[in-house]
């Protein structure tokens, strides 16, 4: 009955429609969205959708500030993760948290965890704070240091783990996450990844 109250504004990706999808876009830019291929093997990430066009504005205006409402909107796919895993986000460094009021990769994560009724555990934090990703080109991202992460926990060696990140550009982020957490049965997941 609320939603009925509050009315909605313009798409976030053409802002000229009336945003009817949901409360950020309009029905004809979802239409846009594409999914991405599930992964071939099981050491690739599980990314729903392609980072481009209307899921690149969505995931842009989901940290600024940080919205969990679009997060869970984007997760409302078919999918499927193990159930009762442990998930470990990819962490921020704590100025883009303090800006962003919140976590993106730990509101992705327990999302995630509600759904498949899964724990969220902070595992892993950042070693080094290097310039912002987002601003590098794939070079500059493979270049990330070996140690960019660190280990905080133990984790059960008999449970999944799912790495949980938001857009996945070149692979190197989870990568040394991965390599960091040490553990063998991991997973990969993400939002978006780069075509």
């Amino acid at each position: 009955m609320i939603d009925a109250l509050v009315p909605s504004g313009n798409c976030v990706h053409c802002d000229e429609a009336k945003a009817d999808q949901n409360y950020w876009i309009c029905k004809g830019c979802w239409v846009s969205v594409r999914r991405f291929e599930p992964p071939k093997a099981p050491a690739e990430p599980l990314a729903l959708y392609r980072y481009e066009g209307a899921v690149q504005t969505l995931l842009a205006r989901a940290k600024h500030p940080l919205e969990p409402a679009i997060y869970k909107a984007l997760l409302d796919a078919d999918f499927e993760l193990p159930d009762q895993a442990i998930y470990v986000p990819v962490p921020t460094p704590w100025r883009r948290r303090f800006r962003r009021r919140g976590c993106q990769t730990t509101c992705i994560a327990q999302l995630l965890a509600n759904r498949f009724d899964g724990s969220v555990i902070h595992a892993l934090r950042r070693r080094r704070h290097l310039r912002r990703q987002a601003k590098l080109d794939g070079e500059s991202r493979r270049a990330l240091p070996a140690d960019a992460f660190v280990r905080r926990h133990e984790l059960p060696s008999d449970q999944v783990v799912v790495l949980v990140d938001d857009v996945v550009t070149t692979g190197t982020t989870l990568a040394r996450a991965s390599a960091a957490l040490g553990h063998q049965r991991a997973h990969y997941f993400a939002i978006a990844q780069v075509p």
